[in-house]
């Protein structure tokens, strides 16, 4: 019984890994530089896919939240600059989302808030 009681204990050792028994990791090297697209002001007219719809109408709601609450600095963050929009009359570009929510109660008139509000797609 003893016997056995050792064999056993020495079968399910414990066996020391050391760093060679693994492979070495593949290394890829890259050799092109990324795209990054060049900021536009040209409105984006592609339609959205039924696919990315629930998340459409998720960010949508995110929006009419944050306006209803007065959070400039959080519905600015979401914009893709440099953006226009019509400030005293007159267009203006803003380039970051600073410029743009210190701004915002002027730019958001009754009529924008309203189109905003009964958006429903």
């Amino acid at each position: 019984m003893f016997l056995l009681l050792a064999g056993l204990l020495m079968a399910c050792g414990v066996i020391p890994v050391t760093p060679n028994d693994f492979p070495t990791p593949p290394m890829t090297i890259i050799v092109e530089i990324p795209f990054m697209p060049v900021p536009t002001v040209e409105p984006r007219t592609q339609p959205i896919s039924s696919a990315d719809m629930e998340d459409a109408r998720t960010f949508l709601l995110i929006l009419k939240t944050q306006i209803a609450a007065g959070d400039d600095y959080g519905f600015a963050e979401k914009v893709y600059y440099p953006a226009q929009a019509v400030l005293d009359g007159q267009v203006t570009t803003f380039t970051d989302s600073e410029s743009l929510a210190v701004n915002f109660r002027a730019i958001l008139t009754d009529k924008l808030f309203n189109a905003i509000n009964e958006a429903d797609e």
